[in-house]
């Protein structure tokens, strides 16, 4: 699985190996709780998976303030166009292959930058207000050297003391 637990990660794709999952209570749940609710869930989960065995995986749609960089121009002036607006704090997040930096294999998979409030490209006047960066994603579009080159702009950004960091 995912990780974590089933009320949790019930209701929820994902793909691994090019097979899909829909993770679900098991029937036998319903013959000691006969709960409406959870019953309604797995019904939902049930009609889920019908509806990607059918149609593919739902696209998942970006909010128009969120832009995915695809090359190492798109890095360059997200960077840029997050520190020319001057933010007072920026929100950043990693995704990585684990908890523990010292452990072989450890990668950062991805980190998104957002500062700015509220949602849409008008924010502040700027086409968008986070950014994601794919570094070491199986699916980056980067080369070795540009992921090491946004690697480092990252390293400045974290450096930069007159910007707070919220960090997940």
């Amino acid at each position: 699985g995912k990780g974590g637990s089933i009320t949790d990660n019930r209701g929820k794709w994902f793909e691994r190996n090019g097979v899909y999952y829909v993770p679900t209570w098991h029937p036998s749940r319903f013959l000691r709780d006969r709960s409406r609710k959870e019953l309604a869930e797995f019904v939902d989960d049930l009609n889920l998976a019908l509806e990607i065995s059918k149609n593919g995986a739902p696209k998942i749609v970006l909010p128009d303030n969120v832009h995915i960089c695809m090359t190492m121009d798109e890095v360059r002036q997200g960077m840029a166009l997050m520190l020319d607006d001057n933010p007072k704090k920026v929100s950043f997040d990693f995704e990585a292959t684990g908890l523990r930096p010292e452990k072989p294999g450890f990668q950062i998979l991805s980190c998104a930058f957002s500062w700015g409030e509220g949602y849409g490209p008008s924010v502040d006047n700027l086409p968008y207000s986070t950014f994601v960066v794919p570094l070491f994603h199986p699916q980056s579009p980067l080369s070795v050297s540009e992921r090491e080159e946004a690697l480092e702009f990252i390293r400045e950004f974290a450096r930069d003391e007159s910007i707070t960091k919220i960090v997940h």
